[in-house]
């Protein structure tokens, strides 16, 4: 691995930092940290912010990533529902809005269409050579070598998207997991930060799972570990997705939240949602919550309950120190958090559970920064030439 992009990456998500604490983290000895840590700074890379302040002991330079150097990152989020794209400094901060692209499943063509054209008219509005990549997440089985989502058939333009972009915009592009990559956020920014062991639970229209092991990403053999969505833990009959029944995500997902409020509205249950028009969003879910819709609440917590089921399961195998609630639903906060906790109760070992803090993420999940962390993490394999 280069030293010098070894090093800009780990200044990416450290932040300012001493050439002791960049040390450890690439793994070298001091001597030759510094000699990286000159060759970027002679080169115009990073930046030496002069002497931190101390309480005793030698005072330390401290050096952060040049954001005006290094160019920009293109981040993109393929969701179930919709498509972000944003555009970030070294500094993760935004420097164009939001696009947003509605994902139907039946115009994959014209969704590649669509985040190529947002690429292009981005790239005009920089300069092709203002980028130092893509980053690209996306639930599935992603294997983040070959750059393919296996999710899709091999006809489809998802299952080469990163392949397809960097061959049409001519900029590096990198592609992961949703899951892992919010786990890598946690890991660098979130409550996984000072977990050695940690499992990264991500609760949206599926559940995701990312996983931390002696505080390095665990993939398993060809990078699809962590598919919690389908465990066979479901009493339900129900269909999943892939084509298989029990799945966890059939009984536990914010999709199934919203399928239950549907066929208690169909049955004339009463509630805030009756009036909607079509089917309900994640908005209206969220708006009937914060109102105290009880069906809504009931709702959450019938997946909350079958959600911390499955986390018990996770709890017997891996044993781990932390468990983080992340993702979408983690706006419905204290009642997810205590179903959850109360099924742990109920399905697992004490002496197991007894050892594992659950918390919920306090990091906003802006999943973009998700894919800007996963090109990053490639930098020592991009030319900065």
């Amino acid at each position: 691995m280069n030293l010098n992009t070894n090093i800009l990456k780990n200044l990416f998500f450290l932040g300012s930092t001493s050439i002791g604490d960049l040390s450890l983290a690439v793994e070298k000895s001091i001597p030759i940290t510094t000699k990286g840590i000159k060759d970027l700074l002679k080169k115009g890379y990073i930046i030496n912010l002069g002497l931190t302040d101390s309480t005793g002991g030698r005072k330390a330079y401290l050096y952060k990533a040049d954001k005006n150097k290094l160019g920009y990152i293109i981040s993109i989020s393929i969701e179930r529902k919709r498509t972000l794209i944003d555009v970030y400094n070294m500094d993760i901060e935004k420097v164009v809005d939001t696009v947003k692209i509605p994902l139907l499943i039946t115009a994959e063509n014209e969704l590649l269409e669509e985040i190529v054209s947002a690429v292009e008219n981005i790239k005009q509005q920089f300069g092709k050579s203002a980028f130092l990549g893509i980053g690209i997440i996306c639930p599935g089985f992603v294997d983040a070598e070959k750059k393919i989502n296996s999710s899709h058939l091999p006809d489809s333009p998802l299952y080469n998207v990163a392949g397809i972009l960097e061959e049409r915009t001519l900029l590096p592009t990198y592609i992961e997991n949703d899951s892992t990559a919010i786990a890598l956020v946690e890991k660098h920014f979130g409550k996984a930060k000072n977990s050695s062991h940690t499992l990264v639970i991500n609760l949206t229209w599926g559940v995701g799972l990312g996983i931390l092991i002696n505080n390095k990403i665990f993939k398993g053999h060809k990078g699809f570990a962590g598919e919690f969505s389908h465990i066979p833990l479901a009493d339900s009959n129900k269909l999943c997705r892939c084509g298989k029944k029990g799945c966890l995500e059939v009984e536990a997902s914010l999709q199934t939240a919203i399928d239950y409020i549907e066929e208690r509205l169909n049955a004339g249950e009463a509630s805030i949602l009756s009036t909607k028009d079509g089917p309900i969003t994640y908005e209206q879910l969220v708006h009937a919550y914060n109102v105290g819709d009880q069906l809504t609440i009931e709702a959450i917590k019938k997946i909350g309950h079958m959600l911390g089921k499955g986390i018990a399961t996770l709890i017997h195998i891996l044993n781990p120190e932390k468990i983080i609630l992340a993702g979408k639903g983690i706006v419905f906060g204290d009642i997810i958090l205590s179903e959850v906790q109360s099924s742990i109760h109920l399905y697992c070992i004490p002496r197991l559970s007894d050892q594992t803090k659950l918390e919920l993420s306090e990091l906003k999940h802006d999943l973009t920064v998700a894919a800007a962390s996963t090109l990053i993490e490639q930098i020592p394999k991009i030319s900065l030439s």
